[in-house]
């Protein structure tokens, strides 16, 4: 009798310690960010994202390896240039996977022990006024993407809103004021020679 009540005040025990080790919410989680480097973007124009993975909760000796995603960009607003990866330790490695839009690798791997890890820079061109949702993704059944480290492969995705405004264009009015204004001039310049 002693045994079975012992059994089931372990067997308790151990279910309630499960439980809560399942339901105990996790202090860091993965966090990408992208961050436009101009918050001011305007039709026709050049921009770029940065692109950062931090809070990664590498185990000791894990690090983070290569990494690869498609862009994400369902309105069709922006026109993807490329991914620059010359303020990055990571190499692009974008070529060497025709189904991979971007991909870099490093070697010695990288830890966020100092901060976030700065992936790569991409460039786009807008194409739309308005707002519109741009981001990256990772299609887990492609085995070239998502963010790969020592022991493990994480899912990427994240998507901004990108705020596009028409770019400003300059009044008639003050174009004729112009012209106005540089013929005067040249009026002037003949009268005195």
């Amino acid at each position: 009798m002693r045994l079975k009540f012992g059994k089931r005040v372990i067997g308790i025990f151990l279910a309630v310690m499960l439980c809560c080790w399942i339901a105990a919410p996790t202090s860091n989680a993965l966090v990408i960010s992208l961050e436009p480097a101009d918050p001011t973007i305007t039709v026709g124009s050049d921009f770029s994202i940065d692109v950062f993975v931090g809070n990664l909760e590498l185990d000791e000796f894990d690090e983070v390896l290569a990494f690869g995603f498609d862009i994400f960009d369902p309105s069709s607003a922006f026109t993807f240039y490329g991914a620059d990866f010359s303020s990055s330790y990571f190499v692009d490695d974008s070529s060497r996977f025709p189904n991979t839009e971007v991909a870099g690798s490093v070697f010695p791997g990288l830890t966020d022990a100092f901060g976030p890890i700065l992936l790569t820079r991409l460039s786009f061109t807008a194409e739309m006024e308005g707002v519109h949702s741009l981001g990256i993704v990772s299609n887990r059944s492609d085995p070239n993407q998502g963010l790969f480290t020592c022991f493990d492969t994480i899912d990427l995705f994240k998507s901004v809103d990108v705020n596009v405004v028409a770019a400003p264009v300059p009044e008639p009015g003050t174009m004729v004021l112009m012209l106005m204004g540089i013929g005067g001039l040249s009026f002037l310049k003949r009268r005195r020679a």
